[in-house]
């Protein structure tokens, strides 16, 4: 996750596509304002150039010294400069209200503070996890979140949503919105092989990549290792604080392998050594609002794929197994390990193959065309 895109993927690959479309003559990617170490002072904001058109911009919290303002209002002073200031960038860099489109993925506070100060002729929300349903966020967050998704669903053009159920749910509040799923990285797509496994007899190996989070069935995970002693289980990917790997067990047992974030560019050649891929997910209101990239990634590595019955495996039918509960989540590892086949592998790769972000990004626009009125006339637009 040790790069720009560690706040989630989907923005980051809609940012990275975006230039190559027709009208779209820049792109910003503000990031959450990053925090400073205590005793540590930068400029306002860093700027970064990705690539010919995309820039990333990183806002700073910490920006004048606490010595040279009173500190009632050193707060004040520095969202003041660090604010002023990335509205003059913006400025300096061709973004006016005539020819710029504001892209937002709530929930974010700064998010609030973007639209006051950002100039923009459209202002699209896409709802990526609906953050409504996760029951370990406090009250003022929740609140916060609920108030915000539907001030932001209000005001926008257009609302793009990732699930059937957070498109039923925000097109309750605006009509302009649509459902389109994650797709995938094409450094993701493999050519079809044989499990690893099966070379010489090595141990099956199991492997979940991804966020450990609530929506994440770790006693599943415990209930698996204990059941194949025989088979390895790699679990790869950050927990959230809450979740405290020992109470499942998980660390006692010596086939489960625990390992924190790889770098993304990594991760299409740890599936690769991978035998089985695993989504063991809960089915609750909070994975429901989700479409699993996951689910994306390890299509396209061709290896087989055991999950829970939860949204967004629907459409993949016979190409995932699909499990009711733990023992047949078992019975299903067994089964793909001892029958997968090169063919069975060609068409998963084959299917998602037509998901690439490339394609996901140009249906977008397809959709935001309908609602550009004299895009031309009017130039170039920035996101």
């Amino acid at each position: 996750m040790n790069d720009w895109g560690l706040y989630g993927r989907t923005y980051e690959m809609i940012a990275r596509h975006l230039p190559s479309l027709p009208h779209v003559g820049r792109v910003v990617c503000i990031l959450p304002p990053r925090m400073i170490w205590n005793g540590y002072y930068m400029f306002p904001f860093h700027l970064k150039r990705e690539s010919k058109n995309l820039f990333l911009l990183t806002p700073n919290f910490r920006i004048i010294p606490k010595s040279l303002v009173p500190a009632s209002l050193w707060s004040f002073f520095n969202e003041r400069l660090r604010d002023k200031s990335i509205q003059m960038a913006i400025k300096l860099l061709g973004y006016s209200k005539e020819n710029t489109i504001m892209w937002v993925f709530p929930p974010h506070s700064y998010i609030t503070k973007l639209l006051e100060f950002i100039p923009h002729k459209m202002l699209i929300t896409q709802i990526i996890d609906n953050h409504l349903h996760k029951t370990n966020e406090s009250l003022e967050f929740q609140t916060f979140s609920n108030k915000q998704y539907n001030e932001l669903s209000r005001r926008s053009n257009v609302v793009i949503t990732s699930s059937p159920q957070n498109l039923e749910y925000f097109s309750s509040i605006n009509p302009n919105c649509y459902f389109l799923e994650n797709a995938i990285d094409e450094m993701f797509i493999k050519s079809p092989s044989n499990m690893p496994c099966r070379n010489g007899g090595a141990r099956p190996r199991l492997g979940y990549v991804g966020w450990i989070t609530q929506r994440t069935d770790l006693n599943l995970l415990a209930f698996i290792a204990k059941e194949r002693p025989g088979y390895d289980i790699i679990i790869v990917g950050p927990h959230e604080n809450v979740i405290n790997m020992e109470e499942f067990g998980l660390t006692q047992l010596k086939n489960v392998y625990i390992e924190n974030a790889i770098p993304y560019n990594i991760v299409p050649e740890f599936l690769t050594t991978i035998d089985v891929c695993l989504i063991p997910h809960r089915d609750t209101l909070y994975s429901r609002s989700m479409n699993p990239l996951k689910i994306f990634q390890y299509l396209a590595s061709g290896r087989p794929i055991v999950s829970t019955p939860i949204a967004g495996v629907g459409r993949w039918d016979g190409m995932i197994s699909v499990a009711e509960n733990y023992r047949e989540f078992v019975d299903k590892i067994d089964d793909v390990i001892r029958n997968d086949s090169q063919t069975d592998s060609l068409r998963r790769i084959g299917a998602v193959s037509l998901e690439t972000w490339e394609i996901r990004v140009g249906q977008i626009h397809d959709i935001l065309a309908k609602h550009i009125q004299n895009t031309d006339k009017n130039g170039p637009l920035r996101h």
